[in-house]
């Protein structure tokens, strides 16, 4: 991929902090801990990318996880990922959830777009994502930074 000439390279883990902080507020509300694990990796991508990226994906796993639970947030060797303990998400979901206007339960509130603009994101980037759910048990979002 080549860069375009405005692009920079910015520290992922600074701006991946700057979430975490941003959403502890919430989790507190719910008593979910964040078990965090970062390592600095560098990618070209605009800051509000990134932030809205990982702010949507640190939403999610706060609104779908269940009270006095745990997100893993780990960022090491250029891999990003996300697990909480929440509802998960149904198989026959899974291979709609990063449409427009589709959500994966009528659990809580939203109106669908958060990650297909998770994936637009990913796409426009080159950023590989992967999801891993199982029902009643949580989530796992797997976000390669190559």
């Amino acid at each position: 991929m080549a860069l375009a000439w405005n692009m920079t390279l910015i520290l992922v883990r600074y701006l991946l902090e700057k979430s975490v902080e941003y959403y502890s507020g919430l989790a507190e509300i719910k008593r979910i801990e964040f078990k965090v694990s970062l390592e600095s990796t560098l990618f070209a991508i605009p800051e509000a990318q990134v932030t809205l990226l990982f702010g949507n994906l640190i939403g999610n796993a706060i609104k779908y996880s269940s009270p006095k639970s745990n997100i893993s947030i780990i960022l090491h060797d250029s891999i990003f990922s996300i697990e909480d303990e929440g509802i998960g998400i149904e198989l026959n979901q899974q291979k709609e959830i990063f449409e427009k206007f589709k959500r994966g339960t009528e659990y809580s509130g939203g109106f669908g777009v958060g990650l297909n603009i998770v994936k637009s994101i990913c796409d426009e980037y080159a950023i590989q994502i992967e999801l891993n759910s199982i029902p009643q048990e949580g989530t796992v979002f797997t976000l390669q930074f190559i």
